[in-house]
Formats: structure tokens, C-alpha cells, sequence
């Protein structure tokens, strides 16, 4: 009887470590830190293991460590990347290169957190041990994925999403092409510009359902606060817009391969017209699809503004609706080419309403195309905002 409430004791007693052991774990992984007011070291230390350096830095009062440079030996031959939880007893919470405190220059040039530097603006060099990474283990205490960090690692297939991760930085894993699924974890509350930009691959994101800020719709993620697209999930052909947002954020569909835009029925905001969808109460073009050379905007729409989109990849010609009643803003930016050739087919030019002064308001060195009873109208409206382009009738 005594040897068994003595093995009872010794059970109960291992499973009591084991809980503190774990609970300790868990506030380890998952510090509650806010990294915008951390201060931190200007020198930068190295920490070496397993033919891997990392440059580092820590906050002014030791606890926390920045790794803002990983240089991988040749001698290294896992194709996994597993990044530490601690460097010499400061907790690992920020990842990223931040050339300014090493001494470096990178006013015009883009660094991934390797030191690789993107290369004719859509490019990266980087050695041949990274060109084996398929996979990156990142730790639990991670905050903060600065911009760029991964950026152009192509072999990378799979990374996880750090249980403490708040911020995914502007371009943090851009050109990631054999990337095909990614976890936005609970705390993520900043997506940055472009972080996941012309992952060509990458056609499933998951995102926590005890995600305060973001969420999954239909190939979109979704700023439930702002009530806003943030961005198209860019391996995907075809996207649902539904009911939850009220605007796309700029950027939301760049380099993305979608072919088909859908609508639900019972949209409060958004109607459908073909492939191109708009704001049902300025009838403003959102965003189109064009498959061809030329996008024919349908007719009912009366504003194309700074924030319409048109999705494709040989667009040469816009033809616009007679309908077509003001251009606002930079509008001119919804095409993604430089060249292209504009029909319009509405009798008395738009209404142009001027948000910057450095903008331009109507096509510059471009072929116009205008009704030949309205000639007079398109020279003068194109004289009366300093520019030239080559009208056609």
C-alpha cells in the first residue's frame, strides 16, 4: 500500500514539473512585447553554430535579440534552416536586414535578411548554399518578419508561421516562388506591402480563426477592422468577392495570376458587369480582368479612379465606356504597362479631378482615340492640362 501512494507521490510530483516546465515554455515563446518601442544596440555581435553566423543585436536592456544578417558556410549541408530560440540568453523576437546599423548603403538597393541584393528590380544573387534551402524553421518568440527578409529565396518550399508573430513586413517573402502554402497565426496584426508578391505558387494561406484582424475570403485576405482587401492570394486563378470588406488596399492585386473574378448575388457594396467589378454607389471601376490585349470597360461605369485596378499581363488597349463621366486621382495607374492606347468613346471628355499636383491627369506621348465629332473637345481638354499625346478619330 505504501510503495503504491510512494509511486503516486513520484507521478504526480513529475507531472507537476512537467506543467511549470511547459507553462515556463509558453511565456518564453510567446513574449508580450511591443518591438516599435524597444530600443537597441548599435553594435552588431556574431553568434556562430553549426557553419552558421548570425550578425545580431540586442535591446538595450540584454533581454531580446534582433538577427539582422545569417551567413550560411559552404560546409552546410541540411537543406533545412532552423532559426534559435535564444542567442546567448536574450530571447530571438526580430528577424531582418537593417543595413544602416552595419555600415552599409542600401539607399538604393534591396537586401534579404542572407545579404542578397535584389538585381534589376526583380532578381536576387545569392550563394549557392541558399539555392538548397527548401525549408525554414523559424521560432515560436519571433515578432517581427522585417521587410524583404526572405525575399528571392526560390527553393524555399516550406516556413512556418512563429506562434508570436505580429508583423509580416512589406515584402518579407517576394519572389518566394516554390512557396505553396502559408499559416498566419493568431497575433499577426501588419501585413506589409507586397509581402508575399509574385509567389507564383503559393495558392492556399490559412489564417487562424482566432485572428482578431485577418481573415480568408475567397482567395482574398481580408482587414476585417478596415474592412479592406488586403491582398489576392497570388497563386490563385480565380477569386469570390463577398460581403466583410468595403475597398481594396493598393497593391492588393499586383502580381497576381488571377483570370476569373466572381461576385456574390447579395453584395451590399460591389456589382458585376462581365469581368469587372464596381462600386455600386459612385459606379466606380474596382478592379477588371482582361485575358486579351484590350480592356473594354462596360458601359454603366462613370468614374475610373486612383484606386481601379485592371489585371492582366499584355494589356495594350483600354477602350472606355460612354458612360464614363470623371477620372480621379491616378487613375492612370490601373494599367499595368507603360504603353498603351485609350479609346474613349463618351462624346464630351471626363471630368478630371486632381488629387496631387505631381499626377498626371491624362495619357502622356499616347495614341488617343476619340469620336470624330468631338475632336475639338479631347485637343482642347488635353491643352488645358499641359500635355500631348497623339489623338486619333
Amino acid at each position: 500500500m505504501k510503495a503504491r501512494q510512494l509511486w503516486f507521490i513520484i507521478l504526480l510530483f513529475s507531472i507537476l514539473i512537467f506543467a511549470c516546465a511547459c507553462s515556463q515554455k509558453q511565456t518564453k515563446i510567446q513574449p508580450n512585447i511591443n518591438i516599435k518601442k524597444l530600443t537597441w544596440n548599435t553594435n552588431v555581435e556574431k553568434y556562430e553554430a553549426n557553419a552558421i553566423q548570425y550578425l545580431y543585436k540586442r535591446s538595450s536592456d540584454g533581454k531580446y535579440a534582433w538577427i539582422t544578417k545569417v551567413q550560411i558556410s559552404e560546409d552546410y549541408k541540411s537543406n533545412q534552416l532552423e532559426f534559435p530560440e535564444e542567442i546567448k540568453g536574450s530571447l530571438l523576437v526580430c528577424i531582418g536586414y537593417e543595413a544602416t546599423k552595419m555600415g552599409e548603403n542600401k539607399s538604393d538597393v534591396t537586401y534579404n535578411v542572407f545579404g542578397d541584393a535584389l538585381v534589376d528590380g526583380d532578381d536576387f544573387q545569392y550563394s549557392k548554399t541558399m539555392k538548397k534551402i527548401h525549408s525554414i524553421v523559424l521560432s515560436d518568440s519571433i515578432c517581427s518578419i522585417e521587410d524583404n527578409t526572405f525575399a528571392g529565396l526560390y527553393s524555399l518550399e516550406k516556413i512556418n508561421c512563429p506562434k508570436a508573430l505580429k508583423k509580416i513586413g512589406a515584402g518579407a517573402f517576394e519572389l518566394c516562388s516554390g512557396l505553396t502554402k502559408f499559416n498566419i497565426e493568431k497575433n499577426v496584426s501588419e501585413i506589409g506591402l507586397g509581402a508575399f508578391g509574385n509567389c507564383e505558387k503559393l495558392s492556399e494561406i490559412y489564417v487562424n480563426a482566432d485572428n482578431d484582424k485577418y481573415c480568408e475570403q475567397g482567395g482574398l485576405v481580408i482587414d476585417k477592422k478596415q474592412k479592406q482587401a488586403v491582398f489576392a492570394i497570388p497563386g490563385r486563378e480565380k477569386i469570390m468577392i463577398s460581403n466583410g470588406f468595403e475597398s481594396f488596399r493598393k497593391g492588393c492585386f499586383a502580381t497576381c495570376r488571377v483570370k476569373e473574378i466572381d461576385l456574390k448575388s447579395d453584395n451590399v457594396v460591389f456589382a458585376k458587369k462581365g469581368n469587372y467589378i464596381y462600386r455600386k454607389d459612385k459606379k466606380a471601376l474596382a478592379v477588371g480582368v482582361v485575358n486579351g490585349n484590350t480592356a473594354v470597360i462596360p458601359e454603366g461605369i462613370e468614374e475610373l479612379n486612383q484606386d481601379s485596378v485592371l489585371i492582366g499581363q499584355n494589356i495594350s488597349k483600354v477602350t472606355m465606356p460612354s458612360s464614363l463621366k470623371c477620372l480621379r486621382g491616378a487613375w492612370l495607374d490601373m494599367v499595368p504597362v507603360d504603353e498603351c492606347i485609350f479609346e474613349f468613346r463618351s462624346k464630351k471628355p471626363p471630368r478630371l479631378v486632381t488629387l496631387s499636383k505631381d499626377t498626371s491627369m491624362v495619357p502622356v506621348g499616347q495614341k488617343i482615340y476619340v469620336p470624330r465629332q468631338s475632336i475639338k473637345l479631347y485637343k482642347k481638354w488635353m491643352k488645358q492640362n499641359g500635355e500631348k499625346s497623339k489623338i486619333i478619330y
